[in-house]
């Protein structure tokens, strides 16, 4: 089912992913990536609307831009770290340095993708992470 304005979303459960991404083309793209799959997607190009709908929502996997106006990829896994069930984050970034940086915020990723995303390996990462999700 499709919701007015930025966000997509889909009947979820255990398998929910969600993308957190401000360029709404990048969210797009990944959505139909899940889609295609049968996995349960909601997408939110807003930082802040973000964090809301995962605590409504409770996404089993979080994958996300680094870069974003207002809270970046960092801030928001920090804040769904404490959260309940704890997402497993996966971050996005065209920039080498997202590692250091989560690490440096004392965040744990379970990956960080480098973009531009290469989709034909991202299924299998999106498979553990979400098995990953399902022991925690």
């Amino acid at each position: 089912m499709r919701q007015p304005g930025n966000g997509t979303i889909e009947i979820g459960g255990d398998r929910l992913v969600m993308v957190v991404d401000d360029d709404p083309v990048q969210c797009e793209i990944l959505s139909a990536f899940f889609r295609e799959r049968g996995i349960p997607c909601v997408t939110e190009t807003n930082s802040f609307a973000a964090v809301s709908t995962m605590k409504r929502r409770h996404p089993r996997v979080v994958i996300m831009d680094i870069r974003m106006p207002g809270l970046d990829g960092i801030a928001v896994a920090k804040l769904a770290s404490s959260m309940q069930p704890k997402p497993v984050i996966l971050l996005m970034s065209a920039e080498g340095q997202a590692i250091v940086e989560a690490n440096r915020a004392g965040i744990e990723v379970f990956a960080v993708l480098e973009k531009p995303l290469p989709l034909k390996h991202l299924g299998t990462f999106i498979q553990r992470a979400l098995d990953r999700a399902a022991r925690a």
